[in-house]
């Protein structure tokens, strides 16, 4: 069982673009930062952690359920909804082992785990996480955990946005695709209110009016893929398959030349709603703001040499 609800009722999903494909032998440092981190586009780096003991490893039967024996999760029989709240007033607490046994078991049923490297015993698991050449050095991101893992069974992600942070959607079992639209000030407002409701998940055709207004991006995910998520572009993932998958989230801090860049309608949201309400927030947010300024035009001029 697979819920396909995420991607059903997009308009122009079928023939929309596809992402672009690179190998990851053929990704460098130096193409990774100029062709997509800095111009905010994503990619798919084909085979990107095959190189990770994780790829071999973890997938293996027992593995995982030796690392976390005896631990607690937070267990859903749902898909991963972006409302933190309704994720934690569904949250079920489960033993890890159980969770990982009734999803083997060939149960027919949508099932989905966050596991937390930041706890004891899955910090473990970080020692099998080796990096990437093409992102040597990985500044701890503002928002998001540096890493973390998904289990799933039939259970996708539903449509949002990073405002902060950059992400590689490292897929080290099972396929997923993942649909892309970028943001604009022309439908930002109305995909929000579709997307962190329950509109698209109750009625396909909620979004049949925004046929040519939309262009979605796809990429299909296999399992030793990664996929370059950059902040501000609405995103949905839905599985290919109903094995048992397993995702990282592999985020870290974005240039600064692209926080709080104001061209998107997300990050201007985030301005307004930092001065609402006086908060560490309103201290915080226009200093980032201000060195965003900055490094803008750092960059900006670093452009101009170069050509």
């Amino acid at each position: 069982m697979i819920d396909d609800r995420i991607l059903r009722g997009i308009p122009g999903l079928d023939s929309g673009d596809t992402v672009k494909q690179v190998d990851a032998s053929q990704m460098d440092e130096k193409t990774f930062r100029r062709e997509h981190i800095n111009t905010n586009t994503p990619v798919l780096i084909k085979g990107g952690l095959k190189h990770w003991p994780a790829f071999d490893k973890w997938s293996k039967k027992g593995f995982l359920e030796e690392i976390g024996k005896g631990s607690e999760v937070n267990y859903h029989r749902h898909l991963n909804f972006s409302n933190d709240k309704r994720m934690k007033a569904t949250a079920k607490k489960h033993d890890f082992v159980e969770a990982i046994d009734e999803m083997r078991s060939g149960i027919n049923e949508i099932l989905f785990m966050r596991v937390n490297f930041q706890l004891k015993p899955f910090n473990k698991l970080k020692e099998d996480m080796d990096g990437f050449k093409f992102l040597p050095k990985k500044p701890k991101p503002l928002y998001y955990p540096d890493s973390r893992m998904f289990i799933y069974k039939g259970a996708g992600s539903s449509w949002h946005l990073h405002v902060l942070d950059e992400t590689l959607m490292c897929q080290v079992a099972g396929r997923k695709r993942v649909a892309f639209i970028p943001t604009n000030d022309s439908n930002y407002q109305e995909l929000k209110d579709i997307f962190y409701s329950d509109k698209l998940m109750e009625d396909d055709n909620c979004m049949r009016h925004m046929k040519g207004r939309i262009k979605p991006l796809v990429a299909d995910v296999e399992a030793g893929d990664a996929l370059y998520i950059p902040p501000n572009w609405w995103h949905g993932v839905q599985p290919l398959d109903s094995e048992v998958g397993m995702t990282i989230p592999y985020c870290w801090r974005s240039p600064y030349h692209k926080i709080s860049n104001l061209r998107y309608p997300a990050v201007r949201e985030m301005y307004k709603d930092a001065f609402k309400k006086p908060s560490l927030a309103t201290i915080v947010v226009p200093i980032y703001g201000l060195l965003t300024m900055m490094a803008q035009c750092v960059h900006r001029a670093k452009q101009l040499v170069g050509r």
